[in-house]
């Protein structure tokens, strides 16, 4: 008679050390973050450019104004008494904008702390909640040491993007949270899961367009309904913004400016490589000043690139369709294509890397064994060094700029401006490689048993 109130003590403990285990984890997540918020506001006015932007973007946005008339947003930094780096603007959809009035309603400090906050938040639950599914990616489940849950999640909110987003007061541990969110119900084996993880996707698209291009691994999985629900989330949350907001719409094809040529050192795209070799800024020397006009090769280079990607993917189409591996490995190679090839993706940008970088590890080792790295064929392990190298390495570059003369060192400041880039292809290789020739790259990694539907 007693074995029931025995039994109901023990799930509540063990839902209670569930929790326990996982505000841990979230708050290991968050001590990258918070490190990067303390050291901004040490240092001032230069740090939280980005935040900047949006703020007076809510205003312009509540005062029915366009949030990308450039000139309206630089009178009204002027009058608010804001010193930022204008750069291009505000360069997002307009729903994001919508989004921030009530930031700009508040004072900039109160809205910063709101804006901030929320971001690190969702970021750590976020990095919390994936570490706990990826036991739950292959059959029957695996309990992940708790250490090595804890060393992750660490790792993961010392991912210099991701400090660098916090830095500079961007939006990307918000897109970051909804599109890790979003990829593990994609992946799930029921169809209302599978929606609800494409309406976070395509919320995640409002803000920065790169995951939108998970529908094309989406379509070639088959799985339509989700691919819809990104689609028709995005693209109702953009016609309802315009429809409730019309005047703040106007000059939106601005954002076409998105595919200019920009050599500004921060630019970790190809669309920055590209123009940093026939452009010079006062941080970086032309390898070849003028030798081509860098907005066509810019375009030629990305547009190559993408169809690169998607060959891929469509060869491995029937892998992607089976499900499982390979579908997450298609999520996640789009995703990164998404990352490289997004025009004007500064490195901050590249925090989204995290999910296909989860994916890839979920993929071979979803019990966070270290060891796998080492089961690892040689190429792999190789180009997984250097995606480690260039992303880590790429702010280092940046402490201690070359002078533009002897122009041999200012040369190789520009080669090495590019080393994020170099890494994340290396990373884009790996998962090129593994979805190229599945049977040989799982004999490599002595992967575990074929994953399960989870939810």
């Amino acid at each position: 008679m007693r074995a029931r109130p025995l039994l109901r003590v023990t799930s509540r403990s063990q839902s209670a050390r569930s929790l326990r285990d996982g505000a841990t984890l979230a708050a290991l997540a968050a001590v990258g973050p918070m490190l990067a918020w303390i050291a901004g506001a040490i240092r001032g006015a230069p740090a939280f450019n980005d935040f900047n932007v949006y703020w007076l973007a809510g205003q312009l946005v509540d005062r029915g104004t366009s949030p990308f008339d450039g000139a309206a947003l630089a009178d009204l930094a002027a009058r608010q008494g804001r010193d930022y780096v204008l750069g291009g603007g505000y360069s997002y959809p307009l729903p994001f904008a919508i989004a921030l009035i009530p930031l700009g309603r508040l004072p900039f400090e109160s809205a910063l702390g709101l804006f901030l906050g929320g971001s690190v938040v969702l970021f750590a639950v976020a990095v919390a909640a994936w570490l706990r599914w990826a036991g739950t990616w292959v059959e029957g489940g695996r309990d992940i040491p708790l250490g090595r849950l804890r060393v992750a999640a660490l790792l993961a909110g010392c991912f210099p993007p991701v400090l660098g987003s916090v830095a500079t007061g961007q939006a990307n541990l918000l897109v970051l949270a909804a599109l890790a969110a979003g990829t593990t119900r994609l992946l799930s084996g029921r169809t209302a899961a599978q929606a609800g993880g494409g309406v976070l996707v395509g919320l995640a698209a409002v803000v920065k367009l790169v995951p939108a291009v998970a529908v094309v691994p989406l379509v070639l999985g088959r799985r339509p309904r989700a691919a819809a629900a990104v689609l028709v989330t995005g693209g109702a949350a953009i016609m309802t913004t315009a429809l409730v907001a019309p005047r703040s719409s106007g000059g939106s094809d601005s954002l076409l400016a998105l595919l200019d040529p920009d050599p500004y050192f921060t630019n970790a795209s190809i669309n920055g490589f590209v123009s940093r070799l026939v452009l010079t800024t006062e941080r970086t020397r032309a390898l070849v000043p003028g030798l081509f006009d860098a907005g066509p090769v810019m375009a030629l280079a990305t547009g190559t690139f993408g169809l690169l990607t998607a060959w891929v993917l469509w060869r491995a189409r029937a892998q992607v369709a089976a499900g499982g591996r390979g579908l997450a490995l298609g999520i996640g190679f789009a995703i990164l294509a998404g990352v490289i090839g997004g025009p004007k993706d500064s490195y901050w940008n590249a925090s989204l890397a995290l999910v296909p970088a989860g994916l890839l590890v979920a993929t071979a080792a979803p019990d966070l064994d270290a060891r796998w790295f080492a089961r690892l064929a040689t190429p792999d392990r190789r180009l997984l060094g250097i995606a480690l190298a260039g992303v880590f390495l790429q702010p280092l570059a940046w402490l201690a700029p070359a002078p533009l003369d002897p122009a041999p060192l200012a040369w190789a400041q520009t080669l090495v401006g590019s080393v994020a880039l170099v890494g994340l292809l290396a990373l884009w290789l790996v998962m090129a490689r593994w979805l190229s020739a599945p049977g040989a790259a799982a004999q490599s990694q002595n992967l575990p048993g074929r994953p399960a539907s989870v939810s």
